[in-house]
């Protein structure tokens, strides 16, 4: 199969995952200092998924470049990566109405760890399946830095998840017991 179909397809998917999270945002009905707040917020977040998209869209470009064709491997794992990316503007719209609650930043930090997990399988696919190519083994050498980044995201999604457990039970707890008292009198 071409691979000129899976680009545009992959092209559209990122390009409608951006404008998704773009419309997502709100306009203020006040102009006040608390609405500037969340305005920046909106921004910092949007910036954020942009980038994340914008980087995984020219990697995409650059492993794509050279391969001449690809199999139903490399499409399914094509798939599996424009998924998660597909599930970010929704991660980013929660963390905005969320004012930065941990849940919200748990998933965002986990759909972009298993975006990059997705990344990485569809380029060891392409790699596998473009031995022969001289030019595309040259330009691919092991990516110490990819698995360095994603090992890091899988630190940071951790952490957010030990300290959710850690602080969120004792909130609910204290909810409950509260809760256990009214209906006591």
């Amino acid at each position: 199969m071409k691979k000129s179909r899976l680009e545009s397809f992959s092209d559209a998917i990122l390009a409608v995952a951006i404008t998704i999270i773009v419309l997502g945002m709100d306009m203020p009905h006040k102009y006040s200092s608390n609405e500037f707040f969340f305005i920046v917020q909106e921004v910092i977040s949007y910036g954020g998924s942009f980038f994340f998209i914008a980087i995984y869209w020219l990697k995409h470009h650059y492993l794509f470049e050279l391969v001449s064709t690809v199999n139903r491997s490399i499409l399914k794992a094509n798939l599996n990566f424009l998924f998660w990316i597909s599930i970010l503007p929704f991660a980013t719209s929660w963390i905005d109405e969320s004012n930065l609650e941990a849940s919200p930043l748990i998933l965002y930090s986990s759909i972009l760890f298993v975006s990059g997990c997705s990344f990485k399988l569809l380029e060891y696919l392409v790699i596998k399946n473009e031995r022969e190519n001289s030019d595309f083994q040259l330009s691919f050498k092991k990516d110490i830095k990819g698995f360095v980044i994603l090992g890091l995201n899988f630190c940071a999604c951790y952490c957010l998840l030990l300290l959710y457990c850690w602080l969120y039970p004792i909130r609910d707890i204290k909810k409950l017991n509260k809760l256990c008292i009214l209906q006591m009198n």
